[in-house]
């Protein structure tokens, strides 16, 4: 039955109306592709209602896709909360504001730091100003 899909996935009909999914079904199992996701289910229809999922575009909503974390990023979340440890450290930060406060900062700063990065500043405006 996986093959019948593979087939019917490569058709031109299937290309020519830019169909999203083709699903193949035997009355007892279903293979389906999901063209732009470029996913596969296959599975008994016993078990379809576990996988609805799956088929979330058709009701309008779409898969999160996740990505791997980069180690720049990564490295660049370590600094970040070691300067919030840092300045909380070296100021009398006990009330709540005074913390939502400093979260505020954080993340103005780390928007200008993406700002330098992706050309909306200039380049080096920001880290030569710190």
């Amino acid at each position: 039955m996986t093959a019948e899909a593979e087939t019917l996935k490569e058709s031109d009909l299937i290309a020519r109306h830019d169909m999203r999914f083709v699903t193949v079904a035997d009355f007892q199992s279903l293979a389906a592709f999901d063209l732009k996701a470029d996913e596969r289910l296959v599975t008994d229809l016993t078990e379809l209602n576990k996988e609805y999922a799956f088929f979330l575009p058709l009701a309008g909503y779409e898969k999160t896709v996740m990505y791997p974390e980069r180690p720049a990023d990564l490295k660049a979340t370590e600094k970040m909360g070691q300067l919030f440890d840092l300045i909380r450290e070296r100021n009398d930060l006990t009330k709540p504001e005074d913390i939502h406060e400093l979260n505020v900062f954080l993340t103005r700063l780390l928007f200008c730091f993406y700002a330098e990065d992706t050309g909306i500043f200039e380049e080096g405006q920001l880290t030569s100003t710190l």
